[in-house]
């Protein structure tokens, strides 16, 4: 009896021997499977408790614990860090085939200490596949890394959004600055267009008026007219000189009005007449005509109330006047 209590001292003092005893001892390696547990709660209870069993095998100290759902993050992540790199004293030399104090000769010892080495690699093998499967299977189900990583995905699904609208509204900008650049030269060409018909329907317009004018001129001609060379040739002969309607229609507003084929054939030869000399007579008019610049002004101001074509134009540019002006004068000065 006293060797035996002597013996079992030596163990449980001896750091190696204890460690090899307690090696040998009964010990629960089982891992949670997810259904073990129904809700959070029992989750850090079945966890705390075999973490708490398991840490036993630690080599450093001290060992962090799974805490609960008011653990900051920062203490999980090291917790799980922690037990990621576990390292274990645990021993499995109770799992040797040989023994090597009986071999014969040092040849057999050595093979038998090598037969032992591989039989020890292989349950610290399945031991450090226990140990990351234990930590794992609790970060794969631990209600705080769930909600973590939730959040992260939201975060991650939020900025992918984020990015997906950006680049949506980039290009339905690029969109509507090119169509809007499309709306904007089509309405610059279909202004240019309406400018340019415009244009067109005014030269038409214009177009027509005159070569009425000239029918109206050459109707004149064949009246008032006749048995003188002012005749339709005469027209068609003058129409490149005088080409528009602001030109034609003085001359056959004057033929309307004046009463004499002489009054007509001086007014023609004055219009005719090259711009040196009719400068000079002009001049000459000036100066000898006896007009006032109180009548001047009266006659402008008429000239200009009573635009040519208007009935009666010449006898009310006389009344405005008055002093004695006859029409042939009036015709003239203007």
């Amino acid at each position: 009896m006293w060797l035996t209590i002597q013996k079992a001292k030596d163990t449980l003092t001896d750091p190696k021997k204890r460690r090899f005893y307690d090696s040998t001892l009964p010990f629960d390696d089982e891992v949670p499977e997810k259904g073990d547990w129904k809700n959070d709660d029992e989750f850090y209870k079945i966890w705390h408790d075999v973490f708490d069993r398991n840490k036993m095998w630690s080599i450093k100290k001290p060992v962090p614990m799974l805490g609960d759902a008011t653990t900051p993050a920062s203490e999980v992540r090291a917790f799980y860090a922690f037990w990621n790199n576990f390292e274990t004293w645990r021993e499995w030399a109770q799992f040797d085939e040989h023994k090597p104090n009986e071999s014969e000769d040092r040849y057999e010892r050595r093979w038998m200490e090598n037969e032992n080495k591989k039989t020890r690699k292989t349950h610290e093998k399945k031991e450090r596949a226990r140990l990351i499967k234990l930590a794992e299977t609790c970060y794969n189900n631990d209600p705080r890394i769930k909600a973590e990583l939730a959040m992260a995905e939201a975060e991650k699904e939020a900025a992918k959004q984020l990015k997906k609208d950006f680049k949506a509204n980039q290009a339905y900008e690029r969109e509507r600055v090119q169509r809007e650049a499309a709306e904007k030269l089509a309405l610059e060409a279909q202004q240019k267009l309406e400018v340019e018909l415009l244009a067109k329907e005014e030269i038409r317009v214009t177009g027509i008026i005159f070569r009425s004018k000239v029918k109206e001129l050459i109707e004149l001609c064949k009246i008032k007219m006749t048995g003188t060379t002012f005749d339709k040739f005469w027209v068609e002969s003058i129409q490149k000189r005088f080409n528009t309607i602001e030109k034609i229609s003085p001359i056959a507003d004057f033929l309307e009005n004046c009463e004499t084929q002489e009054d007509f054939a001086e007014y023609m030869a004055q219009l005719l007449m090259p711009e040196s000399e009719r400068q000079k007579v002009v001049e000459t008019s000036e100066a000898d005509d006896g007009w006032t610049d109180e009548e001047l002004a009266m006659l402008t101001q008429a000239a200009s109330k009573y635009h040519p074509g208007s009935a009666g134009r010449w006898n009310k540019i006389q009344e405005a006047i008055g002093n004695g002006k006859d029409i042939k004068q009036i015709q003239k000065k203007v």
